[in-house]
């Protein structure tokens, strides 16, 4: 008959592996929500940014619009040339463009956030399709 003198060795190691599994998943849940955390952040100030750039490219094109205007008149009057209304369009559809652009990225940073905190639905997607439909809209009206 063999009877083990001691195994008290074996038993708290495995204790110990125990614990050591259970604190190391819970620094990868702290990681995790931290991590989901800082994308909150980031998409939040992303979406600030693009609201702030929105709101000056709404400017700039209303501006640049009347510049426009205001060449194509002065080249009728024969106070500028053909290149000066030429540039002036080229700049309002470029701003036009930096305007779709930053709606864009708004709209996919704002399903980004929505996927981040969890509360991204099918109604979300709908929404942004809208938006982007009146852009389309809106630029087809305009461009003429």
């Amino acid at each position: 008959m063999s009877v083990p003198i001691y195994r008290g060795g074996y038993t708290t190691a495995n204790v110990r592996q125990g614990e050591k599994r259970i604190n190391a998943s819970q620094a990868a849940f702290d990681n995790q929500r931290n991590l989901a955390g800082q994308e909150v952040r980031q998409r939040l100030r992303s979406l600030n940014g693009h609201v702030r750039r929105i709101e000056a490219l709404k400017q700039a094109i209303a501006s640049s619009q009347l510049f426009l205007e205001a060449a194509e008149r002065g080249e009728q009057l024969g106070l500028r040339d053909l290149v000066d209304v030429l540039d002036a369009r080229a700049s309002l559809y470029d701003q036009r463009i930096q305007y779709v652009d930053t709606i864009g990225e708004y709209a996919l940073d704002s399903l980004a956030l929505q996927s981040a905190v969890g509360e991204l639905g099918s109604d979300d997607l709908g929404n942004v399709m809208t938006l982007l439909l009146s852009l389309t809209d809106l630029t087809a009206t305009t461009s003429g």
